[in-house]
């Protein structure tokens, strides 16, 4: 498996950041309005396994993630090219009862082999990751970025939600009917 080697920054404001990525020399690479099924493996105390199903429209993806803690180097990830996000998912669907509906928007950025996105999550205030090939240049991008907000390490996106006293699960489950029409039209 391959390292996730990231820091998320919460309660961001886009525009200073926005700001401060152009005063860096960061480059937009795209805006994205993502679909994404995630496909619970195994949660326990300390380790959270997990399969997500995502698409831009354009492209699609299917990762498996295993997270154990909050740190810059405690995500593992393993990802390949999907060619059909709606075939994929009935697929999963056949073997996998515990599945999620979410719906994000995320503008992405590079510098230099860094790529530092910031993302729009229903109910959150917005928030930054910055993903590199090291802890020391993470954490290297993020003093340059100079930005204001909450540090949280590298912890899925239902971590988020928890620290802000709302259950993911519900979060995810008020979209059943987008889900419902997804695996059976």
């Amino acid at each position: 498996m391959t390292k996730e080697i990231e820091l998320k920054i919460l309660e961001v404001d886009p525009k200073e950041v926005r700001r401060n990525l152009n005063r860096i020399g960061a480059k937009l690479i795209g805006k994205y309005n993502f679909k994404r099924l995630v496909f619970n493996v195994l949660n326990t105390k300390g380790r959270h396994l997990w399969l997500r199903l995502r698409t831009d429209g354009k492209d699609t993806t299917l990762t498996l993630k295993d997270n154990k803690g909050k740190d810059l180097l405690s995500t593992d990830e393993l990802e390949v090219s999907v060619s059909d996000f709606k075939i994929a998912a009935k697929i999963l669907s056949a073997a996998f009862k515990n599945i999620l509906y979410e719906e994000n928007k995320r503008e992405e950025y590079t510098l230099g082999k860094a790529h530092i996105t910031i993302d729009f999550l229903p109910f959150l205030k917005p928030y930054v990751e910055i993903e590199a090939e090291s802890p020391d240049k993470v954490l290297s991008i993020f003093k340059k970025l100079k930005i204001k907000g909450k540090p949280f390490g590298n912890a899925p996106a239902s971590e988020v939600y928890k620290l802000y006293g709302m259950n993911y699960k519900e979060i995810a489950s008020r979209n059943y009917d987008k889900l419902k029409k997804l695996l059976y039209d």
